[in-house]
């Protein structure tokens, strides 16, 4: 699953905008159709292993193909999205494992039995038209060479998790990944890969006694919901953190004579609380009994790229072996991308940095090589970039793509201020621009609008750690207080503050109020097209947070949750708490200057609240600040490291696999609310008539890996459903708008569609064709009026 954080604005690109705007109108523009965008910044890399954001993709978007595409079809008089071979020569094919092949990928004997219906072995024959801008051949080494560097475990490639996890994850893909480094597992499992006769314990990872979980998720949060009387060995172990580290930073310790009767004791002991009855035994460390079943190997995996699941099983074919089966729709868009880089510049841009190696790869016209329909020509750092048709491109001879792909030229450039995107659309030098809230008045009645739906949600992003939060007051100075956060009643309040109707109505062009992480862009069931936002359990998630309110505002209700928040924290006595006296101080870390309205409005929210609340009345001498300061790039790391209180996050993308969405929250990858658990927090779902309780991560394992991946759409939903109201009632963040483009596009341009569809656009460049000619466009470009 792509996930990809802080959405850009819609990107499309041009010829150079000085040559445009020169004297005179050369006769060589005509019969030139040049599309012409900006972004507001330029991309830092766009090497398919290693790419990470919006800005970083969009030069792929124009020099890469996938072997599959999605593309506009109105065949029958209704339109919809078809499935087309490109870097492909033919759909791809399920096909019967043999022995062998079973053997080398530790395939059980049902799945061979299955023959090609057990969907985990895929041949792809390769278009053998396929070339590199500079006529070099793509065959099937060039899938597997690429492939081997994508998982290479001396690189630890972005996105190699596309292939070792998820609906592509190849057979033995991520222990080769992981191959080379310490990690733990089950005792009882791979005894081959075991680096010592030792045994290790931790709180925190997970254990094989309670299969997904781990001491902490089961009884962590039963400590903290519970209370804490009858739990005090556990409670001094979870309290040692230099010896058991934390969630976030887990320690194993190696487990002795000398300690292993004190481990059993703290276990038993909340063994004999929850369940009645002491199950472990110290003195017996067979595998069947259950405190030896709890603890944990040092492994160093060792498995050669030879034996990972991609084979070249002919010059322009490749055969692909997946831990699991996948849907003809999830292969579909898992192969609508692409893995393949150029070997020859992949190589001589490879350096190692500290204790792995990185290349160079796609980070300047010099380092990258272009297989798409258009190369890349000049790309100037923070201020253009240039493309235009790669002759070698085999759609421009095929047969196969009449009619498509007009634009001759691509001219993409950075302009980092919208306001001045928008004065070079008006005079004629852009084809398309993003609208803000405050464009609308004037452009709304525009017959050039594009209303785009996005599957981005933008949230307030809480560190709710309390250890971090002290470590931060701490470096602060006496008499400052940022643990309140820490309590969920406080950010609940925060959360109830924010006005999300106006905020949408008045600082957006066309978002809406968004209450939950997953928006209505995401689809439950591909074949149906069900939306989960349209279903029953979702719908009912939104009840049972919300209750009445369509909006999430109420700030009377913000107030009285502060004040319980007040009153908690000033009652406690925990070390670190809440006195009189103390000024409570947030920082809120922002990416740029750019996003200061949006940031100033959700304070002034906030700040609204709790001037009304006791944080605001208050007589014990309590005072409150929330600071903001731009921090670039490092504000997602600090919100990532707890250094920081708050901070923007935004995901998306995927929208077809609202499941997904899960791991954004759990993985330690992708996760921006920290403090967050998934092991912690318990869920239950009733799954017939059965009621099954398993951790946050527990549920999104079994859900997108596990005994739920292929289950009915309906219990998948409930699991879901069940999840999110689950990670919303954390308050770990606050929701607040999905985001939707309004853009405005030139006369110049015309789309096959002015309908959207989430697997091609509106067309995209494929399907764009000119009313103008670059010659003809400067004549009339600036005559034209946008506002009608």
């Amino acid at each position: 699953m792509q996930k990809k954080f802080l959405a850009l604005p819609l990107m499309v690109g041009v010829l150079s905008v000085g040559a445009l705007t020169s004297c005179g109108t050369p006769k060589e523009w005509k019969g030139k159709y040049t599309y012409r965008t900006a972004s507001s910044a330029s991309p830092s890399t766009w090497n398919v292993h290693t790419w990470e954001t919006n800005t970083d993709s969009m030069i792929m978007g124009y020099t890469e193909m996938g072997l599959l595409d999605f593309v506009y079809s109105n065949e029958g008089g209704t339109e919809h999205y078809e499935v087309v071979p490109e870097m492909a020569a033919s759909m791809p094919t399920s096909a019967a494992l043999t022995e062998d092949e079973a053997e080398l990928y530790g395939y059980d004997a049902k799945t061979v039995a299955a023959g090609a219906e057990a969907r985990v072995k895929w041949v792809i024959d390769l278009n053998e038209g396929a070339k590199w801008e500079n006529g070099t051949p793509i065959n099937a080494d060039t899938y597997v060479y690429s492939m081997k560097r994508m998982l290479d475990p001396t690189m630890k490639n972005y996105r190699a998790s596309s292939y070792y996890s998820g609906n592509l994850a190849l057979a033995n893909g991520e222990a080769h990944y992981k191959s080379g480094s310490e990690t733990l597992c089950f005792n009882g499992t791979y005894e081959e890969d075991r680096i010592d006769n030792k045994l290790y314990f931790s709180l925190y990872e997970t254990n094989g006694l309670f299969g997904d979980g781990s001491w902490y998720s089961y009884f962590g949060k039963y400590i903290e919901t519970h209370g804490d009387s009858h739990f005090p060995l556990l409670k001094a172990m979870f309290a040692d953190k230099d010896t058991y580290g934390t969630p976030d930073a887990p320690k194993a310790i190696e487990v002795t004579a000398e300690n292993r009767a004190a481990l059993v004791a703290a276990l038993n002991e909340a063994l004999t609380n929850v369940y009645g009855v002491p199950v472990l035994d110290s003195d017996d460390l067979s595998i069947e009994n259950s405190f030896a079943n709890s603890l944990l190997v040092k492994c160093v995996f060792n498995v050669d790229f030879a034996n990972v699941g991609i084979k070249k099983t002919g010059d322009y074919q490749i055969t692909l072996f997946l831990t699991k089966p996948i849907s003809d729709f999830n292969l579909n868009v898992s192969l609508s991308s692409n893995w393949i880089v150029y070997e020859p510049l992949y190589e001589a841009g490879m350096k190692q940095v500290g204790s792995l190696y990185a290349t160079n790869y796609a980070t300047s016209k010099e380092t990258y090589m272009s297989y798409g329909p258009y190369k890349l020509t000049a790309y100037q750092l923070d201020k253009q970039i240039l493309l235009e048709k790669n002759e070698n491109w085999y759609g421009y001879s095929d047969g196969k793509h009449e009619g498509q792909f007009q634009t001759t030229n691509v001219d993409i450039q950075i302009v980092p201020e919208q306001a001045t995107e928008l004065l070079m659309f008006e005079q004629g030098k852009l084809d398309e621009v993003a609208l803000q809230g405050s464009d609308m008045d004037k452009y709304r009645s525009s017959s050039k609008l594009l209303y785009t739906p996005e599957s981005y949600t933008s949230k307030v992003t809480f560190n709710s750690s309390f250890d971090a939060l002290k470590a931060n007051q701490e470096e602060e100075g006496a008499g400052i207080n940022k643990t309140v956060l820490s309590n969920v009643k406080f950010r609940e309040g925060l959360s109830w503050s924010l006005n999300r109707l106006d905020f949408a109505k008045t600082m957006t062009a066309g978002s809406g109020v968004g209450l939950a992480p997953i928006n209505n862009s995401y689809i439950a069931d591909p074949d149906t097209g069900l939306k989960y936002r349209d279903t029953e359990q979702a719908q009912q998630v939104i009840k049972n947070v919300y209750g009445d309110s369509e909006t999430g505002y109420d700030l009377d209700k913000a107030v009285a949750l502060l004040n319980q928040a007040y009153d908690e924290e000033l009652a406690s006595t925990k070390e670190g708490s809440l006195k009189a006296g103390d000024k409570v101080e947030l920082l809120w870390e922002v990416y740029n200057d750019g996003w200061m309205d949006y940031i100033n409005y959700y304070i002034d929210n906030f700040k609204e609240a709790l001037s009304r609340s006791k944080f605001g009345t208050n007589s014990d001498g309590i005072t409150y600040e929330i600071k903001t300061s731009v921090t670039g790039e490092a504000y997602a790391d600090h919100i990532t490291e707890g250094k920081c209180e708050m901070g923007m996050s935004t995901w998306g993308g995927a929208i077809f696999d609202p499941y997904g969405v899960l791991e954004c929250y759990d993985s330690a990858d992708y996760k921006y609310e920290y403090g967050f658990d998934g092991n912690s927090v318990l869920v239950t779902v009733k799954i017939g008539e059965e009621n099954i309780t398993k951790s946050f991560h527990a549920w999104y394992v079994a859900l997108c890996e596990g005994e739920y991946a292929l289950a009915d759409v309906n219990v998948r939903v409930d699991i879901l459903a069940a999840c999110e109201e689950a990670l919303i009632k954390t308050w770990n963040f606050a929701t607040i708008y999905t985001r939707q483009s309004v853009s405005l596009y030139s006369d110049k341009i015309k789309y096959i569609t002015e309908n959207y569809n989430d697997m091609y656009g509106y067309g995209g460049i494929r399907f764009m064709t000119y009313e103008y000619d670059d010659y003809d466009w400067v004549k009339v470009s600036k005559k034209l009026d946008y506002t009608k």
